[in-house]
């Protein structure tokens, strides 16, 4: 039988971000966070890329 933490790190998410609200430098321990209750495996970060002031998000 699958134990719980096995469970956990099958379970497959979906994080989605929006660019204007979360900086960039968090980005780190927000995964890290996330992965305590899955897999990530589908990141995406929404925003207006045109903007300069986003230019750290394109480093990530």
């Amino acid at each position: 039988m699958m134990n719980l933490k096995n469970k956990l790190m099958n379970l497959k998410l979906a994080v989605l971000i929006d660019g204007d609200n979360i900086p960039s430098a968090n980005v780190k321990e927000m995964m890290e966070e996330i992965a305590k209750y899955g897999n990530p495996t589908i990141k995406r970060i929404y925003d207006d890329w045109t903007r300069p002031d986003l230019s750290n998000w394109k480093k990530v």
